[in-house]
């Protein structure tokens, strides 16, 4: 047995074991996120198991369609802590937020995640980088506790299967996804209605962003990177939030000749939130990883402190560097 394969037969076991858990996920959630953490409640109910999941923010309205969405609770409205606790697709363990705050300090904390840079914070870690989502993490793990992927199960973590794959387009799409994608459609799952609602519909206000957001877009690197800059001027004249701007470094990296796509968006007055995209040779994590962030070769992230102006500066000089050494 290797070691991926014991950590997921230890996984399935905490799972089998235990009782009364809190699930969690990271802050501005996407579709893998949510869909992990709902797809994992699902299936713990299907066990008779007792599920609390929380998290600091409201809910993302692409995704209001998830089963569950409306039972997750704002961590300022608990009353009690936790002894158990699953986090998902949550690289290290500030991401969580405030939620985290509602774990006690001894509790046992499974960290179930497909990112490499994951710190291996819980006490049981299942970490499969070679997974193309944590939903296809949560996939096997039911398979191993023989819950079928079918009904509320399935529309959740074929969520996050097509949108961390880009619509089945990005390159971590493999045969197991595809697959798993058809063993929840030939189990009756209808894909239309989840690709309409998690990445083609969009509001009048997120195309006011895209327009204006676009209008800014800037090239470096002799044409091989491209950036996005949202300000928090721009999210208040658009009337749009942090959720609307998770696809515009798409928009970035889609350029043709491109590399590296990047977005830089004003958090804080001394704080910028820098997302990557590559296309095919540049390691964007290494990148996120000089300046404390992580996450895949081709997609990564990282906040950085300073004025807006110097942080775009700091990370394209880097970004520069790495393309040509490409």
């Amino acid at each position: 047995m290797t070691e991926l394969e014991e950590a997921y037969r230890r996984a399935a076991a905490f799972l089998r074991e235990n009782d009364g858990f809190l699930l969690l996920t990271h802050v501005h959630p996407d579709g893998d996120a949510l869909g992990s953490v709902l797809g994992m409640a699902s299936i713990l109910q299907k066990m008779g198991k007792r599920v609390v999941i929380a998290h600091e923010e409201e809910m993302p309205e692409r995704f209001a369609y998830l089963p569950g969405i409306d039972r997750v609770v704002r961590v300022s409205e608990l009353t009690g802590r936790f002894a158990v606790g699953i986090s998902l697709d949550c690289a290290d363990r500030r991401r969580l937020g405030r939620a985290a705050e509602a774990l006690m300090p001894e509790a046992r904390l499974l960290n179930i995640d497909h990112h490499a840079t994951n710190d291996r914070f819980g006490a049981e870690n299942l970490v499969d980088s070679g997974a193309s989502a944590t939903c296809q993490i949560v996939c096997r793990l039911a398979g191993l506790l023989e819950i079928p992927l079918r009904g509320d199960t399935a529309v959740c973590l074929y969520t996050g299967l097509f949108t961390d794959t880009g619509g089945f387009r990005y390159g971590n799409t493999t045969a197991d996804v595809l697959r798993l994608a058809a063993e929840m459609i030939d189990g009756g799952l209808d894909p239309y209605p989840i690709a309409l609602q998690a990445v083609e519909t969009v509001t009048e206000k997120q195309l006011r962003l895209l327009s204006a957001a676009l209008a800014g877009l800037r090239t470096a690197a002799e044409g091989r990177a491209a950036y996005i800059t949202v300000t928090r001027n721009l999210l208040e004249e658009t009337g749009t939030t942090v959720e609307d701007t998770q696809e515009l470094v798409n928009y970035a990296r889609n350029l043709a000749g491109v590399e590296v796509g990047l977005m830089f968006r004003e958090e804080g007055e001394n704080e910028v939130k820098v997302s990557l995209r590559s296309k095919h040779r540049v390691d964007v994590s290494g990148i996120a990883a000089q300046f404390g962030g992580g996450g895949h070769p081709r997609a990564a992230g990282c906040t950085v402190e300073g004025p807006l102006r110097q942080v775009i500066d700091r990370v394209m000089g880097v970004v520069a560097a790495r393309i040509g050494r490409g």
